[in-house]
């Protein structure tokens, strides 16, 4: 079972290994290049006023060093430009992140590929080619209800999650 289905995924990898990176992509909500656009515009968005924070509270340090503004005002001035700085420093590293996990796991996809393609002439598996290539596999309750033992088996390759039952 194991060897028949890699074998099939070879075979799609052959045929057309962008179609079946765009369909595991939608099958994994990887595919709204829209959403990872706009992501990567609010990250680049936030960078300016975050420089710009920074460079503001360097000109308040230094104002205040050389007396151009009393130590409450600079302290004022520094909590308003703190809290400034952690909102937008949250909301930055919000949309890194996420940009990061959905990019990371495109890159997986593709080298999910490559591991595919390296097993290609695989007429045995051994323990770690299913480490390399199965995530996990469930193994259901037996049933004897037709006479004979039949269980559910799943398996679960490595980023496209269920394929087999």
């Amino acid at each position: 079972m194991l060897l028949s289905e890699l074998s099939g995924f070879i075979h799609v990898i052959e045929l057309d290994e962008n179609a079946l990176l765009e369909a595991l992509k939608r099958r994994m909500s990887l595919d709204d290049t829209e959403q990872q656009n706009l992501l990567r515009k609010d990250v680049k968005r936030l960078e300016h006023p975050l420089a710009e924070l920074t460079r503001i509270t360097a000109d308040l340090y230094e104002d205040k060093v050389l007396g151009k503004i009393n130590e409450s005002t600079f302290t004022t001035l520094m909590n308003k430009n703190e809290q400034e700085c952690q909102r937008l420093q949250a909301q930055y590293d919000e949309s890194r992140g996420r940009l990061t996990a959905i990019e990371g796991k495109i890159l997986s996809l593709s080298k999910w590929t490559e591991v595919i393609r390296r097993h290609k002439r695989l007429e045995d598996i051994c323990r770690a080619d299913v480490e390399e290539l199965i995530d996990h596999i469930e193994i259901g309750e037996s049933d004897y209800s037709s006479g004979k033992r039949r269980q559910e088996v799943r398996i679960f390759w490595r980023f496209v999650g269920h394929v087999s039952a």
